[in-house]
């Protein structure tokens, strides 16, 4: 692919992530609609800037949700003039508060605004030979283990990492777990693992998780952890962020 191709293509991907006409793209790269289409935008370093920024912010939340943030107006207006004004500090800045949310929108009267559940997060898993008991088998506690991963995945596809969300005044505890199992495992499988939000209470969250091979259901587990004060560890309520975010990983 050419340098021209590429530069093309990123454009392309920032008017895909935000939703903008050319025409503000355009004004967003101080550059003529021919320059544009020529595709001889290299030279623009703002370009790579806000893709960079996007991308990041694009690995915690839709696109579905970036086209609508962009163009509401909050506080200081809407990130779309920001970035049309060229003060990309501002945008940024604008950015930070939508990932300080959860990356919540919020319409008239401040009700929120959520979009559509997702489905299970998913990850894989190659069965490692320390796994593996003297049954040649999967020991029965690694699926345990393994769900454990999956939910600390889940939060950094929610909140950036587990620490993020202790930093901003949440932590979780396991208050119940309960596994099935179905076939087992064995040394180098290649496993899918899932796991989908199916409750929010006001202080528990409850998880179920499935291993597969090859779309075979070899384990089921279900996990009900209860959300704490960091400090204290009582329970403490979850907050709107908190919730919103876990649950795009629900079921619809």
């Amino acid at each position: 692919m050419s340098d021209r191709a590429l530069h093309s293509a990123r454009a392309a991907r920032l008017m895909d992530l935000l939703g903008l006409t050319e025409d503000e793209l355009c004004q967003t790269l101080a550059v003529d609609p021919l320059t544009l289409l020529s595709g001889q935008i290299e030279h623009r370093p703002e370009l790579g800037i806000l893709l960079t920024l996007l991308d990041e912010a694009g690995e915690r939340t839709s696109s579905a949700v970036l086209r609508r943030w962009v163009r509401a107006r909050g506080p200081h207006g809407r990130p779309l003039d920001a970035l049309l004004a060229r003060d990309f500090a501002a945008f940024e800045d604008a950015l930070a508060e939508l990932a300080e949310r959860g990356f919540v929108l919020r319409g008239g009267a401040g009700a929120m605004i959520t979009e559509a559940p997702r489905g299970p997060f998913r990850r894989s898993w190659r069965v490692r030979f320390a796994e593996s008991d003297r049954q040649d088998v999967v020991f029965n506690a690694h699926y345990m283990a393994w769900f454990d991963d999956s939910m600390a995945e889940l939060w950094r596809a929610c909140f950036g990492s587990y620490a993020a969300a202790v930093e901003r005044g949440i932590d979780i505890v396991l208050a119940e777990a309960q596994l099935h199992f179905r076939a087992p495992a064995r040394f180098e499988d290649e496993l899918a693992l899932e796991v989908a939000v199916t409750h929010l209470g006001t202080t528990s969250v409850v998880t179920e998780h499935a291993c597969r091979r090859d779309g075979e259901l070899l384990v089921q587990g279900t996990l009900r952890h209860v959300t704490v004060d960091p400090a204290t560890l009582r329970k403490a309520p979850m907050p709107d962020w908190f919730r919103t975010a876990l649950a795009r990983w629900g079921v619809a």
